[in-house]
């Protein structure tokens, strides 16, 4: 008799987390079981991105950079070798909190200690700090996004009235552009700054 594969069953969130960095394409947003390398194939997958969005996207610290993107690497082999599904879940959990913590400064560093104070566990900058940057192309970007979400207030502009105004009114130059929406919509503004 033919042994069936080992599946686990992968929930909406799960699916529309895919769903959502790599479009509906098998991942329609329906929860399902999947059989076990299918699963590994999207967590390797996933740890993959990380590492080619943390090379685009990180700048300042080099060293840093590269130490999170072999992290990665480890993680996807670490799944890859991985023979259980309690194998695959543990090391996925283990990387991705190392790797957020990472992140966010570096990963503490509390063995030694009988019990961490919070303090020990949440202050993350001893030796680098994440801060956010955000150009005014990227600022209108978001604004012109958001506008289609139906979250806008009454009295603000729809998004028509913002992308002409972007792109007729101001030959699309941010700065003007933000400082209409600053002083013509100041809560819309305010959201964004």
């Amino acid at each position: 008799m033919r042994k069936e594969p080992e599946t686990i069953y992968a929930d909406l969130g799960f699916e529309n987390l895919m769903a959502s960095i790599y479009g509906w394409y098998g991942h329609n947003g329906a929860a399902t079981r999947k059989p076990i390398r299918r699963w590994k194939h999207e967590l390797m997958q996933l740890f993959g991105t990380i590492r080619t969005a943390i090379e685009k996207n990180v700048t300042g610290d080099d060293r840093h950079k590269e130490n999170m993107m072999e992290h990665c690497t480890n993680a996807v082999d670490a799944i890859r070798d991985a023979k259980s599904k309690e194998q695959i879940a543990n090391a996925a959990t283990q990387f991705a909190f190392k790797l957020i913590f990472k992140l966010l400064g570096r990963l503490p560093h509390n063995r030694e200690k009988r019990r961490a104070h919070h303090s020990r566990v949440t202050d993350l900058s001893a030796y680098r700090t994440l801060s956010y940057t955000r150009t005014a192309h990227q600022k209108v970007k978001e604004i012109i996004d958001y506008a289609p979400t139906g979250q806008l207030g009454s009295g603000e502009p729809t998004s028509e009235v913002l992308i002409k105004k972007l792109t007729r009114d101001f030959s699309h130059n941010p700065h003007k552009f933000l400082s209409w929406v600053k002083t013509e919509h100041r809560s819309l503004y305010d959201r964004f700054n």
